[in-house]
């Protein structure tokens, strides 16, 4: 059938029923319409074709990457961290400990990585903010957490250092060390002679010398350590080791005595050939907190 209609020109045309259908369809549309109408078509298809399992399969795949890429890159700091430590980049040690606690605060593991790096870093204060995050998530590993005890002495936390090493000497009975930063903090804490009086028993701890470390912080014979170290020959691997401790554990006497002097002397000592090992950077942090100290009291 023929049909008339107007033009937006004001001229009447003749077409058939179906053109004239299309027609006026098209002019009664607007015409954003009419210039999306070809896109909305192709769109439609797509969709009409593209199963809803594929979508779903597609969305859970790039969350599974993404979660995947956030794991790589906890691991990924975590490692540089602990290259940095090895080397004794304490600069790049301590960017990659921040990015830990700034990407992945929820992570237990994250935690425990920071508070060690800061702690070997020198930066006692801010390792223990996330010691006790980490123990948040994870309270039963109070007992083990002897680094965290390090970190309050050098914090000026020393009631707590006491606490945290008694509660580690139930699961590490037989370590002198804990005996003697618990000796320590206790004489921070309380008086040298109180910490003469309650040293913490520590049988059997093989390494040169500290069986005699043990005894002189009950005696007070620095001797018994001295003596000891000498009785290794030098050109032996263990003598290196001897030194080390002993070197060390006479500095803490001296410090736990109230003698800041002495006790940078053998701390200096002791950290001078130090590996990049935890107690090897714990000896360099204890060097500058002594120095700080002297500073301080002049």
């Amino acid at each position: 059938m023929i049909q008339s209609f107007r033009r937006h020109d004001g001229l009447t045309c003749l077409t058939s029923s179906e053109t004239f259908t299309k027609k006026r369809n098209m002019i009664d549309s607007p015409w954003y319409v009419q210039l999306l109408r070809p896109q909305i078509f192709i769109l439609a298809v797509t969709l009409s074709v593209i199963p809803l399992e594929s979508i779903t399969a597609q969305t859970a795949e790039k969350k599974e990457t993404l979660k995947t890429e956030n794991q790589v890159t906890e691991l990924q700091l975590r490692t540089q961290a602990a290259a940095a430590l090895r080397t004794g980049d304490t600069k790049e040690a301590i960017a990659a400990a921040n990015q830990l606690t700034k990407k992945f605060p929820q992570s237990p593991a994250a935690m425990l990585t920071a508070a060690d790096t800061l702690l070997r870093c020198g930066k006692p204060a801010e390792s223990l903010v996330h010691f006790d995050e980490y123990l948040k998530a994870e309270p039963n590993a109070l007992p083990y957490l002897w680094q965290r005890g390090i970190a309050q002495y050098f914090a000026g936390r020393y009631q707590e250092g006491v606490k945290q090493f008694e509660v580690h000497r139930s699961v590490n009975p037989n370590d002198v060390e804990n005996a003697a930063w618990h000796f320590l903090c206790l004489a921070r804490a309380d008086s040298f002679e109180k910490a003469s009086s309650l040293v913490l028993p520590a049988p059997n701890d093989p390494r040169i010398p500290m069986e005699e470390v043990l005894k002189m912080l009950k005696s007070g014979d620095t001797s018994l350590v001295k003596n000891r170290i000498n009785t290794v020959p030098e050109s032996s691997g263990e003598r290196a080791r001897a030194e080390f401790y002993g070197f060390f554990y006479l500095g803490l006497f001296a410090d736990a005595k109230g003698n800041q002097q002495e006790a940078l002397q053998w701390l200096r000592k002791s950290a001078e050939d130090a590996p990049h090992h935890y107690m090897g950077d714990v000896a360099r942090v204890y060097v500058q907190y002594l120095i700080s100290e002297l500073d301080g009291n002049k």
